[in-house]
C-alpha cells in the first residue's frame, strides 16, 4: 500500500514524502494507460508514458488519485495538493 509519511498538517504547498507499493496490485479499471515498470531510473513502480516527450513519469495512486512523484535519491515526493483526477490523464479511477 502507498501513502503519504509526512503528518497530514504538512503545508500542501510542499514537497511531502512518499511510500511506494512494492508490487503491481492495483485493478485495470484505476491503472488505465498506467503501467507497472521495472526497468526505470525512477525506481520500480508506476509509470505514465508521455505522449509529447516519449518520456515515463513516475506516479502513485494514493486515497483514491494518482500523484505525480518526484524520486531524487531513491525517495518518492509528491505535492499533496496536486492530485490527478480521475480519468484524466490516461489514469483510470
Amino acid at each position: 500500500m502507498a501513502y503519504f509519511v509526512d503528518p497530514i498538517d504538512t503545508e500542501p504547498q510542499r514537497l511531502a514524502r512518499v511510500t511506494r507499493r512494492t508490487e503491481d496490485d492495483l485493478p485495470d479499471c484505476v491503472k488505465d494507460q498506467v503501467h507497472w515498470q521495472t526497468d526505470q531510473p525512477s525506481g520500480e513502480g508506476y509509470y505514465i508514458l508521455n505522449p509529447r516527450t516519449n518520456v515515463y513519469t513516475p506516479l502513485e495512486f494514493i486515497d483514491n488519485y494518482w500523484y505525480r512523484l518526484r524520486v531524487y535519491t531513491g525517495q518518492a515526493y509528491a505535492f499533496r495538493d496536486i492530485q490527478i483526477e480521475p480519468h484524466h490523464n490516461n489514469t483510470g479511477y
